[in-house]
């Protein structure tokens, strides 16, 4: 289960790789900083080399410049992993989808699980979008 009081609000800044972005993590009382972190979840070995434009393009698409929570792994001795939600209006009820967090006032998305379904999907962008934008991608299925 999936404590609020954990969570750390954040906004991505960058995404760097398929599994790697840089977040602007509000520590509280006006304090931020600027950290890179790997997404707990994702494993980037794992994805096709011909994939990885592709996995970067929908990982974009999905958490480029939006709110997120973020919960750092601080059991490892890098501290440089975290689980990452994003924080922004979901259409659906895609996979990842945490409903049940006590004090948020709306639902969650875990972001390694959605991506990790979306890479069984061969990272369809049309797909990100929809979840979300909530409404289908307006570029053509031929492209």
């Amino acid at each position: 289960m999936i404590l609020a009081e954990k969570l750390l609000p954040a906004r991505v800044q960058r995404v760097h790789g398929a599994n790697r972005v840089e977040l602007d993590v509000d520590l509280g009382f006006g304090v931020h900083i600027s950290r890179a972190f790997l997404l707990e979840g994702i494993d980037p070995k794992s994805i096709p080399e011909h994939l990885v434009s592709k996995a970067i393009h929908a990982l974009v698409v999905l958490v480029g410049g939006k709110s997120v929570f973020i919960c750092p792994e601080h059991t490892r001795s890098d501290a440089r992993r975290a689980s990452i939600y994003l924080n922004e209006r979901i259409h659906g009820t895609p996979v990842g989808f945490v409903a049940d967090v006590p004090r948020l006032p709306r639902p969650i998305l875990d972001v390694a699980t959605f991506f990790n379904w979306i890479a069984a999907q061969l990272f369809d962008v049309a797909l990100v979008r929809e979840v979300v934008h909530g409404k289908k991608s307006m570029v053509s299925e031929e492209s």
